[in-house]
């Protein structure tokens, strides 16, 4: 499925007036009814709260936030990626810092699984699952691929310009032989570690899809998500954010798919005029999906193993 059907078209449709309920940052632990959000506190209409929603005065602020911790993520509501994300240390922060304003979560570092350790960025790697959640029926789950930090910045860090992704082509949690970069060219191995992807399966796989299917039926109301979530050091499944506003279908869609044509999303592009069904069909035979310029089948890319 195209990219821009799927958010112009489909993605209104299946979130309705909730769509960017998952941006609502200060929000998540409540709505989904979970502790697995590494929270340490929020700040709500100018005032800081600790994980439990008490208030904090603010010359406690501070010690109250950074008791087990020497630095920590400061996330604004409704935004994305590395939009409206500060790291703090414990001797820098202030709780009256314009950054800081705002309604925002603060949460911790997750200490990664050792399984990570052999792609040598050292930061948590991303795993994004989807899941879909049909009218009437059980949530399921449908697709999920990793993203790693490519080190090409210095940093280590999962972001827009710096990260590999890399699918997961079984239930398993299997990746695919090869990954891509941030600007869709493939490698086979981690530029900064070397170490190859093929064969590799990631820990706790099984339970991180389980704990993403069982979240969404706590929150119905959208049909689709993308959950980010990590592994920590104590094989313990850690939700960093889950997403509604921009569930970013396209990377699974062209290197798994098709992964939701159960769904019978085609139909919902509608003509008001004619009053027909605008239906985008996939290219026959290995024509494959043009992605940001790239072919992907002719990149290599094994498309679909997982659905067949």
């Amino acid at each position: 499925m195209l990219d821009d059907f799927f958010g112009r078209r489909v993605l209104p449709i299946l979130q309705g007036k909730y769509q960017d309920w998952g941006d609502a940052r200060t929000l998540g632990r409540r709505l989904l009814k979970t502790d697995i959000l590494p929270d340490v506190g929020y700040r709500v209409a100018g005032v800081w709260h600790d994980e439990s929603w008490q208030e904090i005065p603010l010359s406690r602020v501070g010690s109250a936030l950074f008791r087990e911790d020497d630095a920590l993520f400061f996330k604004s509501e409704f935004s994305n990626q590395e939009l409206g994300v500060t790291y703090v240390h414990r001797d820098n922060f202030d709780p009256m810092d314009a950054k800081l304003s705002g309604n925002l979560v603060v949460q911790r570092r997750i200490r990664p699984h050792a399984f990570f350790d052999q792609f040598g960025s050292g930061r948590m790697a991303t795993l994004r699952i989807t899941t879909i959640k049909p009218a009437g029926r059980p949530t399921q789950y449908a697709a999920a691929y990793i993203r790693f930090g490519s080190n090409i910045d210095g940093t280590g860090e999962v972001g827009a310009i710096s990260q590999i992704r890399a699918s997961v082509i079984n239930d398993d949690g299997e990746l695919e032989e090869g990954a891509a970069l941030a600007n869709w060219h493939k490698v086979r191995s981690h530029p900064a570690s070397g170490e190859t992807f093929a064969g590799k399966v990631i820990p706790e796989f099984r339970a991180a899809v389980k704990t993403c299917v069982q979240l969404h039926e706590r929150f119905p109301h959208v049909g689709v998500v993308g959950w980010d979530v990590g592994i920590n050091d104590r094989n313990q499944i850690e939700l960093m954010e889950w997403n509604t506003a921009h569930p970013d279908i396209k990377f699974s869609e062209a290197t798994e798919g098709p992964c939701f044509s159960e769904f019978g999303w085609e139909s919902l592009g509608q003509n008001q005029k004619s009053g027909r069904a605008v239906i985008l069909r996939k290219p026959s035979g290995n024509a494959g999906f043009a992605i940001a310029g790239a072919d992907w089948d002719a990149l290599g890319f094994r498309r679909g193993r997982r659905h067949s």
